[in-house]
């Protein structure tokens, strides 16, 4: 939906719109701003207007045919494609926990366990010889203590602590016992510092072709681990988290309308009701996307193992586009979108942006698509 406007008051004719089922096309809006006065809702829905152009059909800029009539539907039906088969809900593996370490080993696998501890504990050995004194701090780890240290990360997650220091987490006045008595700060950051998650010999190599080659091969099996644990509802939505990070990495990036400002840009596909991750990618600067635009890539990607389903995804202005959503109708995809766009898409007819003379929380809808 998109902030738009009609050409003036005198223009429109006010009229309410019947009620109609998802259909095949895609349906434009635009609402002004409400204002709130004393002693009335800002949101109530009697104070708004629904208004249509005078002109049955409007162009974007680029040709684009939108219609001011409403979709009407021959039945009350919901419509086949737009129907769910799907039970919502834990899948797999899944099903069967019930303790919290259980759904710790089902995400983060004894062989994914193992991997990791084989080459930290390579980094271990070349570090350690950098030290004169061999003392405990520096000793080559094993898979209780790296469950140990991810159960101190995941512990600082949920206590909001991830934003702490290590000394500030250790100590026992500001933090209390919980951490220090796992192990010792200093073992804490000597862990931290040498954890690795791939062959440090062939890294370069890979680097070549994938800026995410360090992690890329675990975290990719995490993913798979995720999709299939869970089999997601009728709604889902798309959108960008930026995890805090100023250390070194290539694809780290710099938002300032962002709390944390210096980080890295995850795209994630989440259920709408529960926030259950469906899949996520990490986004690494220029990435090759088949003709599509960055945001179409990223939307196709994410989706393409709910392809068929009739979901319905919800996406921000920087994903939405007009020939996203019609594309999106089409097999292989096979599912609807709900989405702001930015008032610069050439699709958008002109008559649409122009809001200074429309009444305050009026709303425009137009029409496309296979369906009048």
């Amino acid at each position: 939906m998109v902030p738009t406007d009609s050409d003036s008051d005198h223009d429109i004719q006010p009229i309410r719109l019947p009620q109609h089922h998802r259909r095949s096309g895609v349906i434009l809006s635009s609402d002004s701003e409400t204002e709130e006065i004393p002693g009335t809702s800002s949101i109530s829905t009697h104070s708004r207007r629904i208004i249509i152009p005078s002109a049955r059909n409007l162009r974007g800029k680029n040709g684009h045919k939108w219609s001011s009539m409403p979709f009407e539907s021959s039945t009350t039906r919901t419509l086949a494609r737009n129907i769910v088969h799907v039970i919502q809900g834990t899948a797999n593996n899944a099903k069967d926990i019930t303790e919290p370490v259980d759904c710790f080993t089902n995400f983060i696998t004894a062989d994914m366990l193992r991997k990791i501890l084989t080459h930290t504990n390579e980094e271990i050995e070349i570090r350690s010889t950098k030290y004169k004194d061999k003392t405990a701090t520096i000793a080559p780890t094993c898979e209780e203590e790296l469950t140990a240290l991810f159960g101190l990360l995941l512990l600082s997650a949920a206590k909001k602590d991830n934003h702490l220091t290590s000394l500030e987490l250790f100590d026992p006045v500001f933090s209390g016992t919980r951490y220090i008595s796992v192990m010792s700060r200093e073992r804490f950051d000597f862990l931290l510092n040498c954890l690795r998650f791939d062959d440090k010999s062939t890294r370069d190599e890979r680097k070549a072709q994938d800026k995410f080659a360090p992690i890329r091969e675990w975290w990719e099996v995490f993913i798979q681990i995720c999709r299939d644990s869970y089999k997601a509802g009728s709604y889902l939505t798309i959108d960008e988290q930026l995890l805090g990070f100023r250390g070194r990495c290539p694809f780290r990036m710099y938002i300032p309308s962002k709390p944390n400002k210096y980080g890295l840009k995850i795209l994630m596909l989440c259920d709408s009701k529960t926030n259950y991750m469906l899949n996520a990618m990490p986004y690494v600067g220029k990435t090759e996307t088949n003709g599509d635009s960055l945001g179409s890539y990223y939307v196709k990607t994410l989706t393409e193992n709910l392809w068929g389903s009739n979901r319905n995804v919800t996406m921000d202005n920087w994903f939405t586009s007009v020939p996203l959503a019609l594309e999106l109708l089409q097999a292989p995809y096979k599912c609807t979108i709900v989405g702001t766009l930015r008032a610069n898409k050439r699709e958008i007819p002109p008559e649409l942006l122009r809001i200074k003379e429309r009444p305050i929380g009026s709303s425009v809808f137009v029409m496309t698509g296979s369906v009048r």
